[in-house]
């Protein structure tokens, strides 16, 4: 079989996996991966990273890390696209400790970080209340002249304005702006939702009218966190 024959083969039992991943047909995955090793093909780096972003995103992180550790032990290297997905894993199972250690062994590796990785750890570490060590990858990742995605920081805003940091969450929120991402419908929603929670209304109602004069059509949920702000009043 021809290297080039050899690599279309992979590809499609890839798409295969990936696809029984997605329906979690588990048993079939498992069959797949035996049928590549009775045709003489093993799993590459794009198998182990299907396999380990289908099991964390179901919760069966604890199988997650078995594949990681059959990847390490078979000497494929992972890829930022297999280091992802498993630290947003760690992260929703609460394995604080397990993140720190994988990122840092991520961080000193032959790996540059990229704007994925950082956005997985800056929203895990803000959905555990750690904003301190968001803020911290926030500055670090800009600091490498990364560029933080609309995600990020709709996503920092949205906890920094719920703990009660309004003039933290407007600087997040203005920094996004001098960066060249134009604020979506989504960060102004989450700001004016930290607005009307720490009650600001008139403050809220302006950056309403601001939304508005951007030319963005607020969708259903920041109408409804306008009008439960303003019959709090």
């Amino acid at each position: 079989m021809s290297e080039k024959g050899l690599r279309a083969d992979t590809i499609i039992y890839n798409s295969m996996i990936h696809g029984y991943c997605k329906l979690g047909m588990w048993e079939e995955v498992a069959k797949m991966i035996q049928k590549m090793a009775r045709e003489g093909l093993s799993p590459d780096v794009y198998t182990y990273s299907i396999l380990i972003d289908s099991l964390c995103k179901v919760k069966k992180v604890n199988e997650a890390i078995q594949v990681f550790e059959s990847m390490l032990d078979r000497g494929i290297k992972p890829s930022l696209h297999t280091y992802s997905p498993l630290l947003a894993g760690l992260f929703t199972v609460n394995r604080s400790k397990d993140v720190v250690e994988l990122f840092e062994s991520l961080r000193h590796g032959n790996l540059r970080l990229n704007a994925v990785i950082y956005n997985t750890m800056i929203a895990g570490y803000f959905k555990h209340g750690e904003t301190k060590e968001a803020l911290k990858l926030l500055r670090e990742m800009i600091h490498e002249g990364l560029k933080p995605n609309e995600f990020t920081y709709t996503t920092l805003i949205h906890f920094v304005s719920q703990s009660g940091d309004l003039q933290v969450a407007q600087e997040i929120f203005d920094s996004a702006y001098k960066s060249g991402q134009s604020p979506d419908i989504y960060s102004y929603a989450a700001l004016l939702n930290g607005l009307i929670i720490n009650g600001k209304l008139e403050e809220a109602r302006k950056k309403f009218d601001e939304i508005i004069g951007m030319g963005l059509v607020p969708d259903v949920v920041t109408y409804n966190t306008m009008l439960h702000g303003l019959c709090k009043r």
